[in-house]
């Protein structure tokens, strides 16, 4: 399940969520936990690196807990007398802004109890009271994200003195932070001090390349089918086309869901949810019917028609007869299956009703908006959401009411689990039938050219989920 965020208190020039587009917007402020970031390597390393170069942005701004290039936190010696630790913002070795963490004592005491322990002095208490006091000073500095690897602070972030810190992964950060870009229209994906320039898309070519990062074999799948067509002229090269702009409509609309989810939401925005929840249904089952059609066409199958679905008992036959078999034991494996029941038993009630939400009022004032189940189809999602990871992963909720479902969490498992279907179906189609009866296949690539910069793919698939 996605965890929402927490949005800090604004000054009185603040909207209180940076994701609200208005003309006092302001940046996302982003504080990073160095002591537990500097050993990273991989993803989470790059996920860091990437994020101070944001910093440069005029939307995100950085604190560090260590001194460097952007302002950092200084937690001062307690003071007894009034009752107060104070914390500094350090820019150049001047303070930009003071502010006091209040009750010392009773972070103490609160570090003791999570932990077990009725000694304050001991050396694992006094480590968490540690941690503690810098996720208040990220707080009363205005921080919204804490960006931290330290186990203690994410074993304990979902207590109540650790959530209105949001504490999150490199990965989990960046994601976030890429998702409030896109909010505001900006699609950069490098961003250097000046006089250097940044590297900005535009919206269909970031989608575009956050496609071929997730479907590495759709390029390569697309081209043999366009060559087809220049071949044979049987349209399947328009189809992958399709296919492909299916998937780049499909993670915009997961993307709009995930601003409202973040977004303090009013009554206005259920339909702005529902509208972009259908449409995620919409283009996953249009993408993967587009795909149904081109082996329709691959395996010379009799199935005719607009409905052609790899359910369709007639051409799950012409597959099995006609190809290699792996596309045909992919289609009848049980995950394929039971992504099928995920996306097609939702994408059913819209054509049979509309998706109904409610909406419920959480013991910490926030609002959750979720979609109700039907009675005839919750049992099956529920089975096949098990056998996909877990009910939780799939957003899924019991209430008294019956069983519901989060829209954002459903989504991100949902565009996950297809687009691995789709980038499968991809690479098993035996496309090479269309250049059988002495037709050379043409060399083709396995994906386009290298844009630069060097690592785009990687930079945009990290913003991009």
């Amino acid at each position: 399940m996605i965890e929402p965020i927490i949005w800090n208190k604004p000054n009185t020039y603040r909207n209180l969520n940076p994701l609200i587009k208005s003309s006092y917007h302001h940046p996302i402020r982003i504080t990073l936990h160095s002591e537990s970031l500097s050993e990273l390597t991989g993803k989470e390393a790059d996920a860091v690196s990437l994020l101070r170069e944001l910093g440069n942005l005029h939307e995100v701004e950085i604190l560090d807990t260590r001194p460097g290039m952007f302002h950092h936190i200084e937690i001062g010696d307690t003071d007894n007398k009034r009752g107060i630790i104070p914390v500094k913002e350090i820019l150049n070795g001047k303070s930009t802004e003071c502010t006091p963490i209040r009750h010392p004592r009773q972070w103490q005491t609160i570090a003791a109890s999570l932990l077990g322990q009725s000694n304050l002095d001991h050396p694992d208490v006094v480590t968490l009271f540690n941690l503690i006091l810098m996720t208040q000073a990220h707080h009363t500095l205005k921080g919204d994200i804490l960006v931290t690897s330290s186990p203690a602070l994410h074993k304990y972030r979902g207590e109540n003195v650790m959530k209105r810190a949001n504490p999150r992964t490199p990965i989990e950060a960046i994601k976030i932070v890429g998702l409030y870009l896109r909010s505001h229209d900006n699609y950069t994906i490098k961003a250097t001090p000046p006089p250097k320039a940044t590297h900005e898309l535009d919206e269909l070519s970031f989608y575009l390349e956050l496609v071929n990062s997730k479907l590495p074999n759709m390029w390569k799948y697309r081209m043999a089918c366009h060559a087809a067509d220049e071949l044979l002229g049987n349209n399947v090269g328009k189809i992958a086309d399709s296919c492909q702009m299916r998937c780049v409509r499909a993670l915009q609309a997961r993307d709009a869901i995930g601003i409202q989810f973040y977004w303090s939401k009013g009554s206005y925005d259920i339909e702005n949810i529902l509208h972009h929840f259908e449409d995620l249904l919409i283009n996953l089952a249009g993408a993967l019917d587009s795909q149904a059609a081109i082996a329709n066409c691959t395996y010379g199958s009799p199935s005719k028609g607009s409905r052609i679905n790899f359910r369709d008992g007639g051409l799950k036959k012409t597959i099995r007869e006609n190809g290699t078999g792996e596309l045909y034991q992919l289609i009848n494996e049980k995950r394929f299956i039971d992504v099928c029941k995920m996306l097609y038993y939702l994408r059913k009630t819209i054509h049979a009703a509309s998706l109904e939400m409610v909406v419920f009022s959480k013991e910490s004032g926030r609002r959750q908006f979720l979609i109700w189940l039907q009675t005839d189809s919750d049992r099956t999602i529920l089975d096949a959401a098990e056998r996909l990871g877990s009910v939780d992963r799939w957003g899924l909720i019991k209430e008294p009411m019956g069983w519901f479902l989060e829209p954002y969490s459903y989504a991100l498992a949902l565009v996950e689990e297809c687009f691995d279907l789709i980038d499968s179906i991809a690479k098993t189609t035996d496309i090479e039938l269309f250049f059988s009866n002495e037709r050379e296949m043409p060399k083709l690539k396995e994906r386009p050219a290298a844009d630069y910069p060097p690592n785009q793919a990687s930079r945009v698939e990290l913003l991009g989920q």
